[in-house]
């Protein structure tokens, strides 16, 4: 049998949701977020494509673009574990609802 995967922030921080349509710049030295690996400047646009085909996919599927994401994980490997961070009940629901996309 397989060891389990832990897909440890399987939504990049918010970033495969849609949350960052522009690049996060801050002066503030605790703000690290410009310095993540999802942010630099050429990756950030690159990546903003697959956003979009990300969002209007679930828009195809009448689901949100977080539960394709978690879904796209679920079906990499049987033991695939997807942790994702939540802070809402809403969110927690949203999330759990991917195991059925």
């Amino acid at each position: 049998m397989a060891p389990e995967t832990v897909a440890c922030t399987p939504l990049a921080n918010g970033f495969l949701f849609g949350r960052y349509k522009e690049r996060p710049t801050s002066d503030n030295p605790e703000d690290n977020r410009g310095d993540r690996y999802q942010f630099p400047e050429e990756e950030f646009n690159a990546c903003q494509k697959v956003i979009r085909r990300i969002e209007e996919y679930a828009s195809k599927k009448s689901v949100t673009p977080t539960q394709i994401s978690l879904a796209w994980s679920l079906v990499q490997k049987p033991y695939n574990i997807p942790v994702p961070d939540t802070r809402t009940p809403s969110h927690m629901q949203e999330n759990l609802a991917a195991a059925n996309v």
